[in-house]
This record gives C-alpha cells, sequence and structure tokens, in this order.
C-alpha cells in the first residue's frame, strides 16, 4: 500500500496503469477496501483481469475488479484460460 500511494503522490492527476501478477492485485484489493489479507480467496482475479481502482480525494474506490470483456472472443473460441 505505501508503494501504491508513493506512485500516486508521484504523479497527481495522472491516469496510471500498472501491471501486476493476481497475487498482488488481490493483496492491493484488500488494501483499498481495507479488509485483512485473511479475504485473499475471496477475491477473483482471473487471468488478464481488469480492476479500475480510482483515487478521489485521499480514499480509494474500486469502480470495477476482475473485468474479462476484452477476453469474450478467446472464451467463444474455447480457449482454456486459468482457472
Amino acid at each position: 500500500m505505501a508503494s501504491l500511494k508513493e506512485v500516486i503522490e508521484k504523479h497527481p492527476g495522472e491516469t496510471l496503469v500498472l501491471v501486476s501478477h493476481r497475487v498482488v492485485n488481490k493483496v492491493l484489493i484488500c488494501g483499498i477496501l481495507g479488509i485483512d489479507n485473511s479475504h485473499f480467496w475471496q477475491i477473483a482475479q482471473d487471468t488478464a483481469a481488469i480492476n479500475l481502482i480510482q483515487y478521489k480525494r485521499g480514499r480509494y474506490v474500486l469502480s470495477f475488479m476482475n473485468e474479462t470483456c476484452h477476453l469474450k472472443a478467446l472464451r467463444e473460441e474455447k480457449i482454456k484460460v486459468d482457472f
């Protein structure tokens, strides 16, 4: 969370794209929601999923999570996606 805050502070008012592994994403989502990591397994993060986290007036807002609509064509082709 400290690293996320540092990145946000270095780029005020900018749109940032952070790319990470699902485990890091799940830990960050727990942090921005203010829940402890015991909820880790209750958060879904599919391969290539997109999460939108906004930082507004000193607070995080999780606008959407685990969005995979961009993978629809792959699902239609029945390509196996990791879990």
